[in-house]
């Protein structure tokens, strides 16, 4: 047996050492009562659909305590691509809604926008857990010279979720990067309702 490979505790099969079929750690049990066992993507995916990880905050649908407005985390699919290592492929089968995007320069651009959260659970599939996503993002992060991207967190988030689905709601989708807007998103500055206000004329 080449000395490069390692052999997943559940199956028995062995595995490289690197790459997306390396075997990972896995905590098993609601908080790892029954112990870890180093797994293949297969097994990880049997494990986590016993014991389903939890939605990372922001992520599932909440309200927001600033606007007391229903937010759905939503993405575009540039960013499911680039944030969960995902192909468009991969994307196919999941609903979406098609909205006007503020940086169209003549006539309509349609930006697809994807719930966050079937995104995740795409990707979690594919790779096996949140510990497969990383691995993943590892992976292919040489593509780019060593850097991903990787989903907003904590306050960034919350102002980033705010703000797009502000704009959601009038079928709008404004990038991230428009200097107002990311301003906002990064630092909280900026009056929310009014910057809405300007874009969505």
């Amino acid at each position: 047996m080449p000395t490069n490979l390692t052999q997943c505790q559940d199956c028995k099969d062995h595995f490289p050492n690197i790459g997306l079929e390396r075997l990972l750690p896995v905590r098993l049990g609601w908080t790892g009562e029954l112990g870890t066992s180093t797994l293949c993507v297969n097994c990880r995916r049997k494990a986590y659909n016993t014991y389903k990880e939890p939605y990372p905050p922001g992520v599932d649908v909440y309200v927001d305590p600033t606007t007391k407005i229903k937010v759905l985390p939503r993405i575009t699919l540039t960013e499911a691509t680039a944030q969960y290592c995902l192909l468009d492929g991969h994307l196919e089968s999941l609903p979406y809604m098609h909205v006007n995007s503020l940086e169209a320069v003549n006539g309509d651009y349609k930006v697809k926008m994807f719930e966050e959260k079937l995104v995740l659970e795409k990707a979690r599939w594919l790779y096996g857990g949140d510990i497969g996503i990383d691995n993943a993002r590892d992976a292919f992060s040489w593509q780019k010279g060593g850097y991903i991207e990787l989903p907003p967190v904590g306050a960034v988030r919350e102002r980033r979720n705010r703000i797009r689905q502000m704009f959601l709601q009038r079928e709008l989708f404004a990038s991230s990067k428009l200097p107002a807007i990311k301003r906002y998103i990064e630092s909280g500055h900026g009056n929310l309702r009014e910057i809405v206000k300007t874009f969505a004329i």
